[in-house]
């Protein structure tokens, strides 16, 4: 009706699919026939949180052989009929109020589970996961406890074990979230005996998707070698074509300003959208096979619920998501290298350079380019090193390539004979506060940036 703004109601539906998908992580794991599932809460207080009114998350999985024939699955709804179908193995986490015995003779309703919130007096079941921080003593305080689920002071987790089989060689896992659940509808519809407000809802849930549950996290395995490695490097690849290509676009742009002439904009513009577009192609798109072809997502190569700092606004998800993060976590490199060599980042543009300048200005941005591949290569050929199972894995912001490129940057900016009318780290003075300032700039970036394939 007049009276809403279906926009503004579109935007905050999406700002809520956002929380929900930083609110946990899975964690898989599978050998021997067994699936092992740890579900993470990463928000500040129970998982899920709310009323008890038919809100509840759960647990979908489904394993395959090596002809990708389904083996096991468990926690499968059905769309069409809102049901959750009940299995063995299912898992799920609620909150379960009820009568007892007492109360339910005085308001002559069975003893039990209820749907009547205003006249519940027990709780029956409290499964759901806690925050961190959780103590048994501070919960139990405000009858906050688990019902009759356990878990330890500190825990923020719970692992859920699937007896899979011994042809299971892959598996997909869902983490799924409802709202309100078809039982719970129902129940407003058949008690609501003196207003229509009741059958209303239930028509209008009929109507717009039944509450339909949101995929909170998903995560893949495979017991086979370089499942999550082949996607690791085709995430590298793709993320350093896109930053060869901004960086290319922006240090041309970047020169011709310098010049105290005006970059074309607009064709800079152009060649990186096609870029941009061709790397979401190649990530999460028509052509990728390594990543989205073989149903990886984030969690698959070990990541959160987020993009890898300074992206963190990102949430993970899917394939689709990472492409965004790998975009942003370029640009940001690429922005850090430019600013601390002219003293602007994109989408500003440096201030013209003196021709006394002008050299320097050369050494510098070369300097701090180089640094940027040499730390990005030296950190990514680490942590594949680390990822790959090396023992002990090492403190890759010590390994000793680190330092090699930092050699190499500074031998390019004593190059200048004075670092008169630069901008930027030219303004620390000296050769070797300017090498620090590069380092310093670029340090957090490079580590955000290799982190889109090696989190």
């Amino acid at each position: 009706g007049p009276e809403v703004d279906a926009e503004l109601l579109e935007a905050g539906k999406a700002r809520a699919v956002d929380m929900l998908r930083r609110a946990a992580t899975l964690q898989v794991a599978l050998a021997d026939g067994a699936l092992s599932v740890r579900v993470l809460n990463e928000s500040g207080h129970k998982l899920p949180t709310g009323y008890p009114e038919g809100r509840r998350m759960w647990l979908q999985v489904r394993a395959f052989d090596q002809s990708r024939r389904v083996v096991f699955e468990s926690g499968r709804y059905v769309f069409e009929t809102a049901t959750l179908v009940d299995d063995p193995a299912l898992h799920v986490w609620e909150a379960v109020q009820g009568l007892d015995e007492e109360l339910a003779a005085q308001v002559g309703l069975p003893a039990g589970k209820s749907f009547h919130l205003v006249l519940n007096n027990v709780v029956l079941k409290d499964n759901r996961i806690p925050p961190r921080g959780f103590t048994n003593a501070a919960f139990e305080a405000f009858d906050g406890a688990p019902v009759p689920a356990s878990y330890a002071d500190g825990q923020y987790w719970e692992d859920v074990s699937y007896a899979v089989g011994p042809n299971a060689v892959a598996a997909e896992v869902t983490l799924w979230y409802q709202t309100a659940s078809r039982e719970y509808v129902e129940f407003l519809r058949d008690e609501d005996r003196t207003t229509s407000n009741g059958p209303l809802l239930y028509d209008l849930w009929e109507a717009h998707g039944k509450s339909e549950p949101v995929a909170m996290a998903r995560a893949t395995v495979e017991e086979k070698e370089g499942f999550a490695e082949a996607c690791r490097k085709s995430v590298a690849n793709e993320q350093k074509r896109y930053r060869k290509a901004h960086e290319k676009e922006w240090s041309r742009c970047f020169e011709v300003e310098g010049e105290g002439r005006s970059c074309d904009a607009a064709a800079r513009d152009r060649k990186l959208a096609d870029a941009g577009a061709a790397l979401r192609d190649a990530l999460g798109g028509a052509k990728d096979g390594k990543c989205a072809g073989a149903n990886a997502t984030p969690a698959s190569l070990g990541h959160g619920t987020s993009c890898p700092a300074p992206c963190a606004s990102i949430t993970l998800f899917d394939v689709g998501d990472l492409a965004d993060c790998t975009i942003c976590l370029a640009e940001e490199l690429d922005g850090a290298s430019l600013e601390a060599a002219w003293g602007a980042a994109p989408p500003a543009v440096p201030n013209t350079t003196p021709p006394s300048a002008e050299d320097c200005q050369a050494h510098l941005a070369k300097a701090a380019s180089g640094l940027a591949d040499g730390t990005t290569k030296a950190l990514a050929k680490c942590e594949k090193a680390n990822a790959k199972g090396k023992s002990p894995p090492v403190d890759c912001s010590e390994d000793p390539a680190l330092a090699k490129a930092r050699e190499k940057a500074g031998r390019e900016i004593a190059r200048c004979t004075s670092f008169a009318g630069v901008d930027g780290c030219a303004e620390a003075g000296n050769a070797e506060d300017v090498l620090a300032c590069l380092v310093e700039a670029l340090d957090a970036p490079a580590t955000g940036y290799v982190g889109a394939s090696y989190p």
